[in-house]
């Protein structure tokens, strides 16, 4: 019914099928009345090598507008209400996120924000980064006049718009992150937390930076269930 509270993982990237599979974290939130979902929004792979091909280059928006129809379904059909609904994703993930709160930002309670792809533009027209020219053929090419202005179309820090009612956000990142710089999420946060909603103290931006670890976060068990925890304990206060 309604009075559920749901947390919406999205992905949709570089073909990856994102698998239902075995969480024991998961049980934390699934305790607390929590429904959680996975989008298989186009971009991934899950559909094969068609719906992949659909979610990137000048396809891109497709991935944000599956990820906003998933929650509309949830919504529409009484899984959960925008109030009690919280959006997750990482890396490419994070990006998907950026797109979909400038896109709907009324949708949603909460949204978290993970090592997140949130300057497409500026880390692709530079050659010097570690995944540019590789990616040219995820995200397109800048130096293509068409590439680049469908990039400009949904690049996260390039069309936050300071009048739009957000969602509360969580970003976290880590210093020695090689794959997106944590200066990529640290410049996002500073140019969205100018946002209304935020100013005025309606909603809330948060940004959590570790100084030791890199893309994935830690590889020490110990340390990885306490920054999961940190996670969750976020969603829990937005949502209890």
């Amino acid at each position: 019914n309604q009075n559920n509270k749901c947390f919406l993982y999205g992905y949709g990237a570089y073909g990856i099928e994102d698998d239902s599979e075995f969480d024991r974290y998961l049980f934390s939130l699934l305790d607390r009345g929590f429904t959680y979902v996975i989008a298989h929004v186009r971009g991934g792979g899950f559909y094969g090598e068609k719906w992949y091909r659909d979610g990137k280059m000048l396809n891109k928006l497709n991935s944000f507008k599956d990820f906003i129809e998933c929650a509309e379904y949830l919504i529409k059909n009484n899984y959960t209400t925008s109030n009690k609904l919280t959006a997750y994703g990482a890396s490419a993930g994070g990006l998907l996120m950026g797109g979909v709160i400038n896109m709907r930002p009324d949708l949603f309670n909460l949204v978290i924000m993970g090592v997140p792809f949130v300057d497409v533009l500026s880390e692709m027209c530079d050659k010097k980064t570690p995944l540019t020219t590789g990616e040219y053929i995820e995200w397109g090419n800048p130096y293509k006049k068409e590439e680049y202005n469908y990039m400009l179309k949904y690049d996260p820090i390039r069309n936050i718009n300071n009048n739009y009612h957000y969602p509360n956000i969580l970003i976290f990142s880590n210093k020695n992150d090689t794959l997106v710089g944590y200066w990529v999420p640290y410049n996002y946060y500073l140019k969205i937390k100018e946002a209304n909603v935020f100013k005025t103290g309606k909603k809330e931006v948060l940004l959590d930076i570790k100084t030791q670890y890199g893309h994935s976060g830690s590889s020490d068990r110990f340390e990885a269930m306490t920054h999961i925890a940190e996670i969750y304990s976020c969603v829990m206060n937005f949502n209890n």
